[in-house]
């Protein structure tokens, strides 16, 4: 409380005969007062509530001594189970000091009388939900640790997240609230999550050629692409040397490659698909290309596994040299003796010879029958020469 002094002066001069001529009588005369304000009464209430609706809402309230006082958090989850925004409120409780509280509890509401300041703190939980979809639907699935209900999680919790493909398909990459291949996906919940998951359905290689033996020493093949899923490259080799000769990143529905020197030539297709997933074809020994010779070795030759357009791809026995060959072509025999008898030219206009000389090239025909037969209208261009 102010106090304060008021000094009031006053000076009275009298004329006073006691005091002769001239006399002055000097009185001063000091005042004082003083005055004040009352204290406020009652106690406060501080309510503290980072999030909800508490009643009394957060802050500071004053009450009268021993007012009756029904406090609560409000509702929970806050604003409600599942909201739009994907993030929500929990109360997981209280905090309390004064009036008789108990310090600390699960309650949602407290009713006490106020009899000294007060404080309330009700606690709550941020949770943020976490939202998968996988694309496309059937393509495979994710697997992420328990939420607690409804796909939500505690923010700050640190997540793995695990894509596993369906058959058929190959995890590509994730998109939404996430970017990259990488898997697992490490995802921490700060803030509501919407992420996808997406499959691509496996590259299979396929192809087929429009002919696969070739006369007259080169060819022109036309390789249709039959090749399915989910492809972004192509890559073939036509000559099984492993190396690519053409390459291709849209579907090239069909491609041309020319064969300029006679031989057996395996073909490969290589498809990828975008998440980097491959699948070849291989066609092995697939394009045969005959120049005007056919080849027979019986030492090292295969009548079953060669063809006969190179001596590297020499066939074994005579027979199968004439019935791969066509008019106008030379089937050479090479040095060796040749176990065979009823060798038919079959009416073809060939020359049949011995790559050295008669005397390197013996066909032992055994004790009975023919060894060469002409019998199917061969003329004077069927030739066999020693």
């Amino acid at each position: 409380m102010k106090k304060f002094v008021v000094m009031l002066a006053c000076v009275l001069v009298l004329s006073c005969a006691s005091c002769g001529p001239g006399g002055v009588l000097l009185l001063a005369l000091v005042g004082g007062g003083g005055g004040g304000g009352k204290k406020k009464a009652g106690y406060t209430l501080t309510i503290n509530s980072a999030y909800g609706e508490a009643s009394p809402p957060a802050g500071v309230h004053r009450y009268a001594p021993n007012t009756f006082i029904s406090a609560t958090c409000g509702i929970t989850p806050y604003p409600d189970v599942n909201p739009v925004s994907g993030t929500r409120y929990y109360y997981t409780g209280f905090n309390a000091s004064g009036s008789g509280l108990p310090t600390s509890g699960p309650d949602t509401q407290l009713d006490f009388n106020i009899t000294e300041n007060t404080v309330i703190t009700w606690n709550w939980d941020v949770q943020h939900r976490l939202d998968i979809n996988i694309s496309p639907i059937n393509g495979g699935s994710v697997t992420a640790p328990p939420p607690l209900d409804n796909g939500y999680y505690s923010s700050g919790t640190i997540l793995q997240l695990t894509a596993s493909a369906a058959s058929g398909y190959g995890f590509y990459q994730w998109s939404g609230d996430a970017s990259g291949n990488t898997n697992p996906l490490t995802v921490t919940m700060n803030s509501y999550k919407n992420i996808t998951a997406e499959f691509v359905v496996l590259p299979h290689a396929d192809f087929t050629a429009s002919q696969t033996v070739f006369y007259g020493g080169t060819a022109n093949v036309t390789f249709s692409d039959a090749s399915w899923g989910d492809i972004v490259q192509w890559d073939w080799d036509f000559n099984g040397d492993g190396i690519f000769d053409q390459t291709h990143y849209s579907s090239p529905g069909s491609v041309v490659w020319a064969y300029s020197t006679p031989g057996v030539y395996t073909v490969t297709l290589k498809v990828t698909g975008p998440a980097g997933h491959t699948d070849s074809k291989t066609e092995t020994r697939y394009i045969k290309v005959y120049g005007s010779t056919i080849y027979v070795n019986v030492n090292t030759g295969d009548d079953t596994n060669n063809f006969g357009t190179s001596p590297t791809d020499a066939l074994k026995t005579i027979q199968k040299g004439i019935d791969t060959a066509q008019d106008g072509m030379t089937v050479l025999v090479a040095n060796g003796t040749y176990n065979e008898k009823n060798i038919s030219f079959g009416g073809k206009a060939i020359v049949v010879k011995s790559e050295n000389g008669a005397e390197y090239c013996i066909v032992d025909g055994g004790s009975s029958g023919r060894i060469f037969l002409f019998n199917n209208g061969e003329t004077s261009a069927s030739v066999l020469e020693g």
